[in-house]
């Protein structure tokens, strides 16, 4: 007897996995089950729109949600794997053929004297979105522990709303891990022009306070008050069931380009998985661009029709009111190349290794971004001078045939 195909997350993999099913022509039950309870939202406007007021735009209209005739276990938690049964929280089971685990990343932990006061905060999800906005509207001094995409984009919002922020960050430069020493500095200096104050290669000893937050002491002794604090320090995907079903996890679940666990049946997308990547290696992406990505792949093997794609990541953040946009790794081997003024109204930054581009990230040139994202993809090699010249159209790149 054919089973029911399960979704184990109702964000942005798990929603774009049951469109792709339903395009590809599987009529039969999907089940799509998800801890949250509001309609399924975009994430990466929690930092932004969510905490001025706004609300995140929805992945797809209750319309076409609708359409898709989920079997859909509104703020259920899957609890165990076995054999295929699908158990949640609510003493149900199923039994399927094919679970898909979308269950994202939550905020990860860090074990600091304080970090359980009232007036923390993380934000994964949208209550806590709607729990940090709360906050700020009657407090005004922040501090941001962690200087990753998140974190500045926290800090980018907070500042232009009015308020006093000071961002703690360990490594040398801000989200360097993200966007390469070169973009790390450019994001610094924008920050500090909009007003933040920045702490590099800070540790945090506590978080003070009585009954609540009221300030970070750092490990060198200076004391930062804050009415707000924000724990900013990285995200720890949700494979727990993956590992309790026997599938091999590694700072995610482990699948093949097609989103295949190492246990039949099992599959994964989004930021639950530890996606194989085009340059070798593999690892949790954290994107919205590559979590759509890889639930569509992922949804396809379900139903057979295997489409191995090894991923090349792909983002954006906003940083004071400039927009970044990413294709590639921009730290690893090879050179830098910087393209255009980096006080300027736009400018771009390659990473080369040999010879081919690897990396990019571009400011305010979605046009220019377009075509470097190509390069990355096609990965031609490319002489630096000519990519360094702004007068050189990257289109012409695609084609050059080196000697």
């Amino acid at each position: 007897m054919k089973q029911p195909l399960a979704i184990v997350g109702s964000g942005l993999a798990g929603v774009r996995a049951a469109q792709t099913l339903r395009a590809n022509g599987y009529s039969d039950r999907i089940i799509l089950v998800g801890e949250e309870v509001q309609h399924p939202y975009e994430r990466p406007a929690l930092s932004k729109e969510a905490l001025c007021g706004g609300a995140p735009p929805v992945l797809c209209s209750t319309e076409d949600l609708n359409t898709l005739e989920l079997d859909w276990r509104r703020g259920a938690r899957a609890v165990s794997i076995d054999g295929g049964v699908l158990a949640l929280d609510d003493g149900t089971s199923v039994a399927t053929d094919g679970i898909l685990l979308a269950t994202g990343a939550r905020a990860r932990k860090v074990d600091l004297p304080g970090v359980s006061l009232p007036g923390v905060y993380t934000l994964r999800a949208l209550d806590d979105a709607f729990a940090l906005r709360d906050a700020l509207a009657a407090q005004s001094e922040i501090v941001v522990i962690g200087g990753g995409l998140i974190g500045c984009e926290v800090a980018s919002t907070a500042r232009k709303a009015g308020h006093a922020v000071t961002v703690v960050e360990s490594g040398e430069e801000l989200m360097e891990r993200a966007l390469g020493r070169i973009m790390g500095r450019w994001a610094r200096f924008q920050l500090e022009q909009l007003g933040v104050v920045i702490h590099r290669s800070a540790t945090v000893a506590s978080i003070e306070g009585h009954t609540r937050a009221r300030g970070v002491r750092l490990s060198n002794g200076a004391y930062l008050p804050a009415d707000v604090v924000v724990l900013s320090v990285g995200a720890q995907p949700c494979d727990e069931l993956a590992q309790a079903a026997g599938a091999a996890c590694m700072r995610g679940v482990v699948v093949d380009a097609a989103g295949r666990s190492t246990v039949p049946g099992i599959f994964a997308a989004g930021d639950v998985a530890s996606w194989p990547l085009v340059e070798g290696g593999r690892r949790s992406l954290e994107s919205f661009l590559n979590s759509q990505a890889q639930a569509a792949v992922a949804a396809c093997a379900m139903i057979g029709c295997v489409n191995e794609q090894p991923q090349i990541a792909f983002s954006w953040t906003e940083i004071a009111g400039r927009k970044i946009q990413l294709a590639g790794e921009l730290t690893g081997p090879g050179g830098m190349v910087i393209r255009g003024d980096e006080t300027g109204a736009s400018f771009s930054v390659f990473r080369v290794s040999r010879g081919r581009v690897e990396g990019v990230a571009t400011v305010d040139a979605p046009r220019e971004y377009a075509m470097a994202k190509r390069l990355v993809e096609s990965q031609i090699a490319v002489p630096t001078e000519l990519l360094a010249d702004p007068s050189t159209e990257l289109r012409s790149l695609l084609s050059y045939k080196v000697n």
